[in-house]
């Protein structure tokens, strides 16, 4: 009796978690404002599990021509985004357009990410109407723009020009 008790509450146990980890994200569109270098844009984004998230391309055209530019590019047969940092962005068309809700497409991601040729697996990204949406702090850190949050004006900055007086990694 106390051995069938003990395997019913493991059993339980287990099953709750399990309904946690399959758990599917809550994916709605985002409120958040976005300004760079003090600028306010607007563009497609999506708020998932409390972080918000931005089109990869969005971000790489209001970045392009700045000190933070990045190119992408997309490699169908690999299914692999390549960036490359300091080099300009070619837009593809559909950047910087706000269409209708996606958010229940939103899948993530398992496209690999090369930057500079170097795979990054840190990241967490969604895929989302066909586009890839990553958090913007972490693509601030990885491709050198500062990104900072103004929580009274609901409002993401980012700032192209951040490490003056420092090399970069």
């Amino acid at each position: 009796m106390r051995r069938a008790l003990s395997v019913l509450l493991t059993a339980l146990l287990l099953a709750g978690l399990l309904t946690v980890s399959c758990a599917a994200a809550k994916v709605v569109p985002s409120k958040q404002k976005l300004s760079v270098d003090g600028t306010i844009v607007k563009c497609e984004s999506y708020n998932i599990d409390g972080s918000n998230y931005f089109k990869l391309r969005d971000i790489a055209m209001l970045l392009n021509g700045t000190q933070a530019q990045f190119s992408v590019k997309w490699n169908e047969k690999k299914q692999t985004i390549s960036l490359q940092t300091e080099k300009p962005y070619t837009a593809v068309g559909g950047e910087l357009e706000i269409g209708s809700d996606k958010s229940a497409t939103a899948q993530e991601s398992k496209t690999t990410l090369l930057v500079n040729g170097n795979e990054v697996t840190s990241l967490t990204a969604y895929n989302i109407g066909g586009n890839t949406y990553f958090k913007l702090r972490e693509l601030g850190n990885l491709l050198y723009f500062d990104v900072s949050y103004n929580a009274v004006a609901n409002i993401a900055a980012v700032e192209s020009f951040t490490f003056q007086g420092c090399e970069k990694p």
